[in-house]
């Protein structure tokens, strides 16, 4: 296989754990693509495990701020920092992603997961009532369809 888009090779790179090189090619689609909130997201991650915490945030925020709607962003940073051992941070993130997930069962219940992940018991109950609340809007929606049938 062939690898003609910086993005791609960057993603490769990654993936083999070549994270120098990675950063560079992720660096180099950033221009490429300076509007897909994707890029600067796997920069970030990068640039995390190259041990340069404080850009690599920002380049996370900037994903978030690119694409602002999107609760799984935050999802995928918050699982992320919980992988490098910043839990504050990380619940934080994923609290923001739970935000942003409004009625987005899928999303919610990832969410729910990586708290369930962390052991966050308060944090899963509050994602449960969450999709409870979901589940039971849903629930009277279809009993209004089937009514109006």
């Amino acid at each position: 296989i062939t690898y003609n888009m910086p993005r791609a090779q960057a993603y490769k790179a990654f993936v083999d754990g070549d994270y120098d090189s990675a950063e560079e090619l992720y660096r180099t689609a950033m221009k490429e693509e300076p509007e897909d909130p994707y890029i600067p997201l796997n920069l970030g991650i990068v640039l995390v495990r190259n041990d340069k915490m404080d850009e690599g945030l920002d380049m996370m925020n900037k994903a978030m701020e690119l694409e602002p709607a999107d609760p799984y962003i935050p999802l995928v940073q918050g699982e992320f920092l919980y992988s490098v051992g910043e839990v504050e941070k990380a619940t934080e993130i994923l609290r923001l992603a739970s935000e942003r997930a409004t009625d987005d069962l899928a999303a919610h219940s990832d969410i729910k997961a990586a708290f369930v992940k962390m052991g966050l018991t308060e944090e899963v109950e509050r994602e449960n009532e969450i999709l409870k609340e979901i589940l039971d809007k849903n629930k009277q929606q279809l009993q209004q369809q089937m009514n109006v049938q």
